[in-house]
This record gives C-alpha cells, sequence and structure tokens, in this order.
C-alpha cells in the first residue's frame, strides 16, 4: 500500500472546496442575527479544533515516515474539509423536501455533513485496511507444507529394515535384504564398527565448559551429487549452516514503495485470471450493505407498510428487492474466498448489472423519489443514500471490473465438473425466461407492467426488470461455463434468493393475483432457481475431490 488514497492534489481541492461552501454557511448564519451567530460558533469552534489536531497529526505521523497512521489521518483530514461541502448542499434540500425554515435547514445541514463525512473516513480506512489484506493474501502463491530438514533426517533414521536403503562408502546404494530386484552387497572383508571414545563429563560441569562436537564422519545414509562422488566437499557444506532470511516487518510490507504485492497477484493453481483484490472487496462490501438495506426492506415489507426510495402502491415490490439482495449475501461473501476470476465471473457480473441498472433506475425516475417529491424525514434520508451508496458502489464496480480484465491471464485448465446433460436444456430455458422478462420489464414498463400479478408503478417495473435481468445473466452464465467447480458462488446465491423471495411472496400472498398465467409462471420461475441452486450443490459435492 505505497499509494495515497488522499494525495495533495486531493487535499487541495478538497480545501478550496470547503473553504467556499463554509463561507457560504457562515453568511447564512449571520443572516439570522444572535441565533445564527451563536449557532455559527457551536459549529466553528469544535470544528476548528479537530482540524487542527488532524492537521497536526498527519503532518507528524509524515515527518516520523509512519506513512501508515499518515494515511490514516490525511483521509479523515479531507473527510473534515469535504464536510461544509455535503452541508451546504444538504441545506436547500432540506429546506424544500421537509419544509424546514432556513436557519433550520442550515443547523440540520451541518450536523449531518460532519456525522456523514466522519462515517465515510471511517469505512475508506477499514475499507483500505481489508484492500491490503486482500492484496497481501492474494500476492502470496499457495503454501506447500515441507518436512523441516531436521525432522526429514530424523525419519529415515528411524525407517523399518524393509524400507531404509542406503548408500555404501564407494557410492553403491544398497538395500536392507537381498531380493530379486535389489543389489547385494559388495563382497569384501567386512569391516569393523568404528568406535568413538566419549569424553568423560563431569555431571556438574557448565555447559560452556562441554567439549564442542566435531565429528565430521559421513553419515552412510547422506546422498553424493555426481560432481563429488567422494563427499569431499560435503564436510564444508554441513559445518556452515544456511543462511536463514530474516522475515519482512509488517510495517516494510504495507509502507515499501513500488512493493511488487501491490502490482501483481499470485496466479491460480488451475490457471486462469487470478481474481483481484478489487472484485473481492467490491463483493464483500456489497453483501454487508445487502444485509442491512435488504433485511430493512424486506422485514418491512413483510409486515405489509411501504418503505423505499419511492413510491411504491404496494409493499410487495420494496420487499422483493430487499429479498434479493438479502439472498444474494451469502454468495457474495463466499466471493472473497476464491483465487480465479472464472470462479466467481457467474456471480460478479449480475452483480454489476443489478448495481449499474438500480442506479440507472434511480436516476431515470429521480421524481418519484422520496428526495425529489418530500416526505417524512426517514424515507428522504433514505433515498438520499440509496442514491449516493448506488453511485459509489456503481462506480466501484465498473472501475473493479476493468481493473480484473486487465489482470494478466494464463490458459485455463481443463473443466473437471461439466455439467450434466438433462441440465442444459432447463437451465437455458429458466435463463431465456428470467433474461426476457426482465429485459421487457427494463425497456418497456408500461407494457410490460401488465405481466406482473400485482400493482406496479414504473420505478418498481424497471427495477423488477433489473433483478430478472440479472438472474436470467447468472443463469445462462452458469450454463456457458458448463463446470460446476466454476459456479459456487453463484450455486449458494441462487436457492438463497428463491427461498427468500418465496417468503415475501408467502407472506403477501393477498396482493398477487394467483389466478393469473403471470403468478403460474413466477412460481414455475422462483422453483427453477430453487431445483437448479440446490441440485447443483448436490453435484459438486458429489464431484469434488475428497480433501486429506
Amino acid at each position: 500500500m505505497s499509494r495515497s488514497w488522499a494525495p495533495l492534489p486531493v487535499l487541495a481541492v478538497a480545501h478550496l472546496a470547503g473553504a467556499a461552501a463554509l463561507a457560504w454557511i457562515v453568511r447564512s448564519s449571520l443572516d439570522f442575527g444572535a441565533p445564527g451567530r451563536r449557532l455559527l460558533l457551536a459549529y466553528l469552534l469544535p470544528y476548528a479544533v479537530t482540524y487542527a489536531v488532524m492537521a497536526s497529526c498527519a503532518l507528524r505521523t509524515g515527518r516520523e515516515g509512519r506513512l501508515w497512521a499518515r494515511e490514516e489521518w490525511r483521509l479523515h483530514w479531507t473527510a473534515l474539509c469535504l464536510a461544509p461541502v455535503l452541508s451546504a448542499a444538504a441545506a436547500p434540500l432540506f429546506e424544500r423536501t421537509l419544509g424546514l425554515d432556513r436557519l433550520t435547514a442550515v443547523s440540520a445541514g451541518a450536523a449531518i455533513g460532519c456525522g456523514a463525512l466522519a462515517t465515510t473516513a471511517t469505512l475508506v480506512v477499514s475499507l483500505r485496511v481489508m484492500y491490503a489484506r486482500e492484496v497481501l493474501k492474494r500476492a502470496a502463491p499457495a503454501r506447500v507444507t515441507a518436512t523441516p530438514p531436521h525432522l526429514a533426517r530424523l525419519l529415515a533414521a528411524h525407517r523399518t529394515p524393509h524400507t531404509a536403503r542406503r548408500t555404501h562408502r564407494n557410492g553403491t546404494r544398497l538395500s536392507a535384504g537381498p531380493g530379486p530386484d535389489r543389489p547385494r552387497r559388495p563382497s569384501g572383508p567386512a569391516r569393523p564398527p568404528r568406535h568413538r571414545p566419549r569424553p568423560e563429563r563431569n555431571p556438574m560441569a557448565d555447559a560452556s565448559d562441554l567439549p564442542p562436537h566435531d565429528d565430521t564422519e559421513e553419515d552412510p545414509r547422506t546422498a553424493r551429487s555426481p560432481a563429488d562422488p567422494t563427499g569431499a566437499a560435503g564436510d564444508t557444506a554441513a559445518a556452515e549452516p544456511p543462511a536463514v532470511a530474516e522475515p519482512a516487518p509488517a510495517s516494510a510490507v504495507r509502507e515499501a514503495p513500488g512493493n511488487d504485492a501491490e502490482r501483481a497477484a499470485a496466479p491460480p493453481a488451475g490457471g486462469g485470471r487470478p481474481l483481484t483484490a478489487g472484485v473481492a472487496m467490491l463483493a464483500t462490501a456489497v453483501a454487508v450493505v445487502s444485509v442491512l438495506v435488504g433485511g430493512l426492506l424486506m422485514a418491512v415489507g413483510l409486515t405489509g407498510h411501504v418503505f423505499g426510495a419511492w413510491r411504491s402502491p404496494e409493499s410487495l415490490t420494496p420487499g422483493l428487492i430487499g429479498a434479493g439482495m438479502l439472498g444474494t449475501a451469502p454468495g457474495l461473501f463466499a466471493v472473497s474466498r476464491a483465487r480465479a476470476w472464472h470462479e466467481v465471473r457467474s456471480l460478479v457480473l449480475p452483480l454489476v448489472v443489478v448495481l449499474v441498472g438500480l442506479f440507472a433506475v434511480s436516476l431515470l425516475n429521480a421524481g418519484h423519489l422520496y428526495i425529489a417529491r418530500g416526505g417524512s424525514v426517514v424515507p428522504v434520508l433514505f433515498s438520499l443514500g440509496w442514491l449516493c451508496v448506488l453511485g459509489v458502489l456503481c462506480v466501484f464496480a465498473l472501475v473493479a471490473l476493468a481493473w480484473q480484465y486487465f489482470a494478466p491471464a494464463q490458459p485455463s485448465g481443463p473443466r473437471t465438473a461439466t455439467l450434466p446433460g438433462w441440465s442444459k436444456p432447463a437451465l437455458a430455458v429458466l435463463g431465456s425466461a428470467w433474461l426476457g422478462i426482465g429485459a421487457g420489464l427494463l425497456t418497456r414498463p408500461g407494457f410490460w407492467a401488465a405481466f406482473v400479478p400485482w400493482s406496479t408503478s414504473r420505478a418498481d417495473a424497471q427495477a423488477l426488470g433489473v433483478w430478472a435481468l440479472a438472474l436470467g445473466v447468472g443463469v445462462l452464465g452458469a450454463l456457458a461455463e458448463d463446470d460446476l467447480t466454476r459456479t459456487g458462488a453463484a450455486l449458494i446465491a441462487l436457492p438463497c434468493t428463491a427461498v427468500t423471495v418465496a417468503v415475501v411472496l408467502a407472506c403477501r400472498a393477498s396482493a398477487v393475483h394467483w389466478h393469473s398465467g403471470p403468478a403460474l409462471s413466477l412460481v414455475c420461475m422462483v422453483g427453477g432457481l430453487l431445483f437448479a441452486g440446490a441440485s447443483g450443490r448436490v453435484l459438486l459435492t458429489r464431484t469434488s475431490p475428497a480433501r486429506p
């Protein structure tokens, strides 16, 4: 981690933007007389103290050479400079959507800006630590367990006579006994065994008074090289202990400029393109957000209340969106355990489709968001967070995906667990069904919304279309991989998503027109997801090699 996430140009731009926003806050607060001046003083005094502490700590750690600590302080320093920018942008928004007076809106914007940017800085620091761990983990090659030399010599000395093989002093290989494929001992007079005189030891002598062990007699089990059949050079090599390289400290690994671990990941054992740390971080971050936000949307939807970023006629659509997010979280958590890109792309590519699609749907229907139409505080803040988080994750996903395809690739190994023949037509039909209904809802929501067996708005239809499109891409991608070992993460997400969707449909069954054809089709498609995921996990367990 030698490169900074907050270089000096970024810090300078943050200072300029923060100064301009701070000037606007000062001018807006002074327009309200004594109440405004008191609120301004209560804002500027802790802000100035915090700024002084962060600036001094960042400069001090930089002078001391503690680059990792300096980077953390610089990230918090940059976020503090950008806090007035968020406050100045949020004040008019709160004034319009929540119906607040200007002084209250400015105060609320100032408080929310500082809190939100402080939390963001903490998250960025945590992501930097996670990124460093992922880079080091993926740069290190797979560990190979080897027997230490002293244990190998000890095991060789205690072998049974039927398996021990020895070497005569003239280089002839000997065995424990004669046999049809074993050479006999060379003829000649037997040599008497050597008896080395042992020095007398004083039981009360100190360990430093004992004579050193200088026995240079050759071990008959030591193998000689062809260039040195007599073993003359073996004494010198044995007398000199091999140099042991001291492990580099953790700070050198993290802060050394141009670290090789930061540039390239170790190639996977089965070939292919190595999984980059950015994709693993993206999957983990989206999984955490999916558990929190998806669990909230699903829980509120199960109670029959409408809650989301935009207005919906039924609570079923936000509940299904939350169910999809919650169901894919276990598969996303499993992405970080993979080493190769082909093992997770059947899940990561649908993830990118969902992020980009939901962000595009939110922008296309920006007029229907609570942040634009107004409402109570909780939906307005949720819609604001929904838009901001989706935008950040969307950019992160596109950058991580481009970075993944720039990674050097090796020839992929052979497929070890191909899909059974009977499953391929069913997967093709299932994936095409999800892909077709998703593309229709996304491109022509006015027409295809009539095929949804409950009431939906335009934004609801397009959001459901994004999820259906992603499911179709995932199923068809698994079919194109034609290898169960390459779809492990997707096989975790498919049945979990089917179960969560089925729970929402069962709990909100009164809102669904079950006597219609689209409802029957939906049941078959959800059941297909469950059967495909469960059967794939069973087949993968049966075909996987047994672990020692």
